[in-house]
């Protein structure tokens, strides 16, 4: 059998989960479906939650590295977990992926492409437009023919996304602090990391062609939460920083210690 899959052994997908509803276990199911088939790979996925579903996550795909986060609160610390996965991942690069998105197998090797040739340290596989799929067009997904996907009857939840994934040279995820885990549960980590690396003067590279969301119900973590305005001025006091100022305060980040 021909193996056209396309060699992505030196990135590592790393997936937050949250099992909170059905659409969940199926987004999880389409989504690490999608990788495999498209790219040879390693893939993470860390669950944070109060209770395991590594049997069912293990349903979905066997090659997958679980990794189980417990906590009794119920409020997603998606920042932490992706720092626990870019800890243990081995890979120069790592995609920071959001288990709700698709993107185009080729935009994703472009990607790839740039940070391997360090014409880029930060890449999104897509040109910004963040495009929410509802089911009935979730076949196009799972028969890659996502480029038949009708956007006109999508609704676009973001013009100029920053979230969905993005694409990091890992020394320099590093240097930037990795996620801010002060960022909790819903609402500015993505805005906020974009501004650290804006102000690091990162270059930062898009691949043109959208995001394709996956629509799912959600609970108190899809929503704003009592974490967001604590997450808002995170964000206020990070984007108002000098690039040496801000050099300095990573240097506080506890989790890189």
């Amino acid at each position: 059998m021909i193996n056209n899959k396309r060699n992505l052994q030196d990135v590592t997908f790393v997936i937050p989960l949250k099992l909170d509803s059905e659409d969940r276990k199926r987004n999880l199911r389409i989504c690490v479906n999608f990788i495999e088939r498209h790219f040879d790979t390693n893939i993470i996925v860390c669950e944070n939650d109060k209770v395991s579903n590594k049997d069912y996550v293990k349903t979905v795909s066997s090659k997958i590295k679980y990794m189980f986060d417990e906590d009794k609160t119920g409020i997603f610390k998606y920042t932490k977990i992706l720092n626990d996965m870019t800890k243990e991942a081995t890979t120069p690069i790592i995609a920071n992926y959001d288990v709700d998105c698709i993107f185009n197998p080729d935009a994703i090797l472009s990607a790839v492409e740039a940070i391997r040739s360090k014409s880029f340290d930060v890449v999104f596989p897509y040109g910004g437009p963040f495009v929410d799929v509802k089911p009935s067009q979730f076949h196009h997904i799972e028969n890659d023919t996502i480029t038949d996907i009708n956007v006109s009857e999508c609704q676009v939840l973001h013009p100029q996304s920053c979230g969905g994934c993005i694409f990091f040279d890992k020394q320099k995820y590093y240097e930037a602090g990795l996620e801010n885990e002060k960022q909790i549960s819903w609402g500015f980590a993505d805005n906020e990391r974009m501004a650290r690396i804006n102000i690091l003067e990162y270059r930062i590279g898009r691949v043109p062609g959208n995001c394709y969301h996956m629509s799912h119900s959600r609970d108190h973590n899809g929503w704003f939460s009592e974490h967001t305005k604590q997450n808002e001025i995170e964000f206020n006091k990070v984007a108002s920083m000098k690039k040496e100022q801000l050099k300095e305060y990573i240097k506080t980040f506890e989790w890189l210690n």
